[in-house]
C-alpha cells in the first residue's frame, strides 16, 4: 500500500489492509516516511507482530544504522502498541 508517493507498507498474514494503512499514516506522522521510498513490511500472526524495515546492501554492517533501527524499533513499540497488537 503506497503512503504518499514513493514509501509503502506491505502487509502479510494476519495483517490487513487497514491495519498497514495506519501504520503507514502513524510513520508518516512521525516524520519517518517522507516520500523517499522506504519500504516496511508488517506481518501478524499468532505468534506475534513483525515490522521490518529494507534498507541498502551493507547498511547492516554499520553500527550506527543497527544502532538507529534498534532505537527505533524501541519508539516504535511505545508509539505504534494499538496497532502492533490489534
Amino acid at each position: 500500500m503506497k503512503i504518499g508517493a514513493k514509501d509503502e507498507v506491505r502487509y502479510q498474514g494476519d495483517a490487513t489492509k487497514e491495519d498497514a494503512l495506519a501504520l503507514g499514516e502513524v510513520l508518516r506522522s512521525k516524520g519517518f516516511f517522507r516520500d523517499q521510498g522506504f519500504l516496511v513490511v508488517l506481518d501478524k500472526t499468532k505468534g506475534g507482530t513483525a515490522v521490518s524495515v529494507a534498507v541498502n546492501d551493507g547498511e547492516w554492517n554499520d553500527a550506527k544504522v543497527v544502532d538507529g533501527f534498534e532505537n527505533l524499533g524501541r519508539d516504535w513499540r511505545r508509539q505504534l502498541g494499538d496497532i502492533l497488537s490489534s
